[in-house]
């Protein structure tokens, strides 16, 4: 789980990541790829642990920059040769449709997919969320 916050006001995005995989922020003014990385251990993984608010991080959110929040569905998802997609292939298809539209990107990603696994039955769901101002 990714608890995320952008204040439009301050320019600011916190969030607080319990889990893999780690999405992805896409800064428009340096063009650089840069993951939310866990800031504590998975959610769920040990009952009643709290959650203090040391586990938030905070990071500048510009104009032009893209979030990506996917499930490992996407990137444990097969070809008829059991081959992952994987997060470099993920990244790499981000990072080259990410000055479209959250709805283009998302349908880019989802029509390599389709298009990589062909027929292969999935294991998992395929989650895609993508943010942008």
């Amino acid at each position: 789980m990714c608890y995320t916050v952008i204040n439009t006001t301050s320019r600011t995005l916190s969030y607080a990541n319990a889990g893999h995989p780690f999405p992805l922020h896409y800064r428009y003014h340096t063009r650089k790829l840069e993951m939310l990385e866990s800031t504590c251990i998975p959610l769920g993984l040990m009952p009643d642990m709290p959650f203090p608010s040391g586990y938030v991080k905070r990071r500048q959110w510009d104009p032009g920059d893209v979030l990506l929040f996917y499930s490992d569905g996407v990137t444990e998802a097969v070809n008829a040769d059991d081959e992952e997609f994987g997060e470099l292939r993920l990244h790499a298809l981000f990072t080259k449709h990410v000055h479209k539209s959250s709805d283009a990107i998302k349908q880019a990603i989802l029509d390599e997919l389709t298009a990589y696994c062909d027929d292969a039955p999935q294991k998992d769901d395929i989650t895609l969320v993508v943010v942008q101002l």
